[in-house]
């Protein structure tokens, strides 16, 4: 039996006009791209620029607002490198790409895996020259979501770990697999959340049962309610780094950029909170 053949999206769209006037329909083409990849890259960008003007939103009128655009870059280098995974069976790659994004959305929102993990979470309806009038994104804390992503990014850039899709789908994986750059480092869950209620409900849930997790925090409700303590609740007594012991640790957002002065100052503060 012949192999069917296989139309390109110009053959498609002029029909019996295409072979006649091959040359100047690819001449004028604007996007020289299958509608796949054109759609995959539409999303990652959408996404990103989203996630961008929420970030600048957060940081609007305090004194990091001058490390906007360095989290922006490491924003984009994300994004980049999520779309540098769309090959081979890119159907599979971005049947992933939705169950790993809705995991961290639903776990950030509400402490919780999505109920559908095949469904895909929205980050905001309205377009991105329209989120500053989206209350809803704004109070639901992402652009801290888009901070942490950008920090984590910029020190996987800066070769001091290395960020993966959790380990498998249990909850006590996480939502992204961090590994340090030293010899030996094992890797670790982080969960990224809102607040000390998302953290609460996963705790309670057994997310922390391995006591190896690292829950970043776009607010500082947590680190209140501890005392002032970066750590869980069992309280380390030690640097983890020092002690060989690895714990539950939990790091603050707001905190940490709170004093900060330039993106320097805040990597580097981030870097010492999280401890890899």
């Amino acid at each position: 039996m012949a192999r069917a053949r296989t139309f390109s999206p110009d053959e498609t769209t002029y029909g019996d006009a295409y072979n006649a006037n091959l040359a100047p329909i690819e001449a004028n083409a604007h996007i020289r791209a299958w509608g796949e990849q054109v759609l995959i890259a539409l999303v990652l960008k959408l996404l990103a620029d989203k996630l961008d003007r929420l970030m600048r939103l957060e940081l609007e009128g305090s004194d990091m607002a001058v490390g906007a655009d360095d989290l922006s870059t490491a924003l984009l280098t994300l994004r980049d490198l999520a779309g540098a995974q769309a090959v081979g069976d890119r159907t599979a790659v971005v049947n992933q790409a939705i169950s790993l994004w809705s995991r961290l959305l639903s776990v950030f929102r509400t402490g919780g895996c999505p109920p559908d993990p095949e469904a895909y979470e929205v980050l905001s309806a309205a377009r991105p020259v329209q989120i500053d009038g989206d209350q809803n994104a704004r109070a639901a804390g992402l652009g801290g979501l888009a901070i942490g992503l950008a920090l984590l990014q910029h020190d996987q850039s800066s070769g001091l770990w290395t960020l993966g899709p959790p380990q498998d789908s249990a909850l006590t994986s996480g939502t992204v697999k961090a590994e340090a750059a030293w010899a030996g480092a094992a890797g670790r869950p982080i969960f990224l959340v809102k607040s000390a209620k998302e953290a609460i409900a996963l705790e309670q849930a057994g997310a922390f049962a391995n006591d190896n997790a690292i829950v970043i925090h776009a607010d500082d409700v947590w680190q209140t309610m501890k005392g002032g303590s970066a750590s869980s609740a069992r309280r380390p007594r030690g640097a983890p780094g020092r002690t060989n012991r690895i714990e539950t640790r939990h790091v603050s957002l707001e905190h940490i950029l709170a004093g900060c002065g330039d993106f320097d100052e805040l990597g580097a503060r981030f870097v010492s909170e999280v401890t890899l």
